[in-house]
């Protein structure tokens, strides 16, 4: 070793401050972390009880709805093109129904999902799935995004599936979104209820 030349250390204080940036970045980190595993082991939600009938009062749909979920209901004046004029909300999975009177062929369809994907960031959309649904064409599509905040820098990952009906005065959409620790469990329910919706 040459004792002539020691090498240089750091001056105190800023050996002090690297100490506490790393232990403030570890702990932030870790509390994202046991916040993310908390949130998909206990994410929570309502029991959907039994099927009950539905019809919204302006919207030609009928269907049966869980009745241990909450009914969210607005009026055609009180929405625009985005809005769910009925939501049935179990807390966490929520169903939302909604009508777009400018969606009413296949092209639009197609023109309208993508400007959805691009309005989100964070969005990841799969490939479209084309049904028939009374008669009319429907698409299914499925997707992913994530919700991040300061205390959550990792994201909190949802998944939805929606159907959208077209039919000649517009699209319907039928679109379910739960956390993912939430999704397949409640995804049966949401067919069943697709299975039984008719427009009146």
């Amino acid at each position: 070793m040459d004792y002539k030349n020691p090498p240089k250390r750091l001056p105190a204080f800023k050996m002090i401050l690297l100490v506490y940036v790393g232990l403030f970045l570890f702990g932030f980190l870790f509390i994202n972390i046991v916040l993310n595993l908390l949130a998909s082991r206990f994410y929570p939600s309502m029991e959907p009880g039994d099927l009950v009938s539905y019809k919204h009062a302006e919207f030609p749909i009928a269907l049966e709805r869980p009745s241990g979920w909450e009914l969210r209901e607005k009026s055609s004046d009180q929405i625009n093109d985005e809005d769910c004029f009925s939501q049935f909300y179990g807390h966490d999975p929520k169903i939302c129904l909604q009508f777009n009177p400018r969606v009413d062929d296949k092209a639009r369809g197609e023109l309208w999902a993508k400007f959805f994907t691009d309005s989100f960031p964070n969005l990841e959309m799969s490939e479209s799935v084309e049904h028939h649904f009374e008669g009319f064409e429907s698409i299914q599509y499925n997707y992913s995004y994530k919700v991040k905040h300061f205390f959550n820098v990792l994201g909190t990952k949802y998944r939805c599936r929606f159907y959208l009906v077209l039919r000649p005065e517009g699209g319907y959409i039928f679109r379910y979104c739960s956390h993912e620790v939430n999704f397949e469990q409640y995804l049966p329910l949401f067919e069943e209820i697709m299975q039984g919706v008719r427009f009146e």
